[in-house]
């Protein structure tokens, strides 16, 4: 299960995640970037579910190239619209959460598959969004509100929470933060929690695909 929480301000748009990645058995695999960084114009995504769908999404922006919030919405729906045959066999649905800025901040989730709040394929514009359903989590989002450096303190109660309740993968590895401003992407590593093999990731690097840049540690993506 991947960390996905985001929030929006008057001024800018947030996402954490973490890097761990399982397998379809729940087991630990490995550490990989889930936080994507555009080069055409300032958004960065996180998303949920296989690494195929992130790849699909990545792959689909660079083939787009969108340069508009709205060009951005269509790629990304676009790209959940065409599973591959190994997500058509996976039970979970996928949501990919964007934090953009065009005129203004944006915080959007888009799912492939209707949940509580979240209709399929429509893009939902909020302004705040944290992963897991337990009384714990939403407990810890209460006492945050609306303030970007309360977010670790929710991320520290979802490493002890499952975030699905079908599922005891843990939050896990490096914890990336992005800001989304009208000018630039910052990149954070805020936090490294062990995964269940004791270890943890700490690669500081870019990975680039198709033109988006995915991070483990710290970086800045600006825009002319």
């Amino acid at each position: 299960m991947t960390l996905q929480n985001g929030l929006r301000t008057d001024d800018a748009a947030y996402l954490w995640s973490d890097t761990a990645c399982y397998g379809f058995d729940g087991q630990f695999r490995y550490h990989d970037a889930k936080l994507l960084v555009s080069d055409s114009f300032p958004f960065a995504f996180v998303h949920s579910g296989m690494s195929d769908v992130g790849d699909r999404v990545t792959q689909g922006l660079a083939a787009s190239k969108p340069s508009t919030y709205p060009a951005l919405v269509e790629a990304v729906v676009g790209a959940l619209k065409t599973p591959t045959a190994s997500e058509q066999s996976c039970a979970g649905g996928e949501r990919v959460l964007i934090a953009s800025f065009d005129d203004r901040p944006r915080l959007t989730l888009i799912a492939d598959k209707p949940t509580v709040g979240y209709p399929a394929f429509e893009p939902l514009e909020t302004r705040k969004i944290v992963s897991g359903e337990s009384e714990a989590i939403h407990a810890a989002s209460e006492r945050a509100g609306a303030d970007p450096d309360g977010m670790l303190h929710i991320i520290e109660t979802q490493a002890l929470e499952p975030l699905d309740f079908d599922s005891a993968q843990p939050v896990a590895g490096n914890i990336m933060h992005a800001k989304v401003t009208r000018e630039r992407v910052e990149l954070s590593l805020v936090a490294v929690l062990p995964d269940p093999t004791g270890t943890a990731a700490a690669d500081n690097w870019p990975t680039v695909r198709e033109g988006m840049a995915g991070y483990m540690g710290e970086g800045v993506v600006t825009y002319a």
